[in-house]
């Protein structure tokens, strides 16, 4: 029988055979942190958005957005978040991404996110 595979381009997959771990490093690193109400959250390799999950239903975040390079990893944390309000955007990584406030970041992907780069909004650098 040959060994099970990680699939980055199938959420559910990824959910079977990931999902238990992401939740518990997840909580781990939470509880570890322990962030108090009101921040905005970057999830930056989202994923399918266990952890975006995590984080909204555990520190009443201002906001969450949630990039990940894979269309397909997104639909299911679409699907797995929808209805929420704290989403500012999920969307394919890479490239440039602007935040509400006008703050950019510059992305590169490979497997994982390998360079953030901030980038000042228009006029204020």
């Amino acid at each position: 029988m040959p060994d099970p595979q990680i699939r980055f381009d199938d959420g559910a997959a990824y959910e079977e055979f990931m999902g238990k771990w992401s939740r518990l490093a997840g909580a781990t690193f939470l509880d570890w942190l322990a962030p108090p109400a009101g921040w905005r959250w970057a999830d930056i390799g989202c994923g399918n958005g266990a952890f975006t999950e995590m984080i909204v239903q555990r520190h009443a975040p201002a906001s969450v957005s949630g990039i990940d390079p894979s269309p397909e990893q997104l639909e299911f944390a679409r699907h797995r978040l929808a209805g929420s309000p704290l989403l500012e955007h999920l969307q394919p990584g890479g490239g440039e991404i602007v935040f509400h406030g006008g703050m950019k970041v510059g992305l590169e992907f490979c497997n994982r996110p390998r360079g953030l780069k901030p980038v000042p909004a228009p006029g204020t650098a």
